[in-house]
């Protein structure tokens, strides 16, 4: 034989974090890192549960390189392979865009 409760409508409660009365069916169990505490809390005194302590529990698959990946040449793809090459390395040096310095004088003193 199964217990029957009254439904609380109008009835009062006491909440268990700060000693308020309040409607009963206004309580919530207080929830912490996914478990219940067991203590029943006004709207006020409801702190939900915070998201941060979950890190960890839901397996996250964030792939960040790509497998194989292909460096940009800056080059299309219908351009002739033999031409490729020439823009392909561009060391420091080298006389493809042309430099510009100047030289000064530097005067030390004590």
């Amino acid at each position: 034989m199964t217990t029957q409760y009254a439904a609380g409508k109008r009835a009062l409660a006491i909440c268990d974090r700060c000693g308020r009365t309040c409607k009963y069916q206004e309580l919530k169990y207080q929830i912490f890192n996914q478990q219940n505490q067991q203590i029943r809390v006004c709207p006020s005194c409801l702190d939900q549960d915070e998201p941060q302590l979950q890190v960890g529990r839901i397996p996250v698959n964030d792939p960040q390189a790509l497998y194989q990946s292909r460096p940009d040449t800056g080059i299309s793809g219908n351009e002739d392979t033999n031409s490729r090459w020439l823009f392909a390395w561009n060391p420091v040096g080298a006389n493809i865009f042309p430099m510009v310095a100047a030289v000064g004088q530097v005067t030390a003193s004590s």
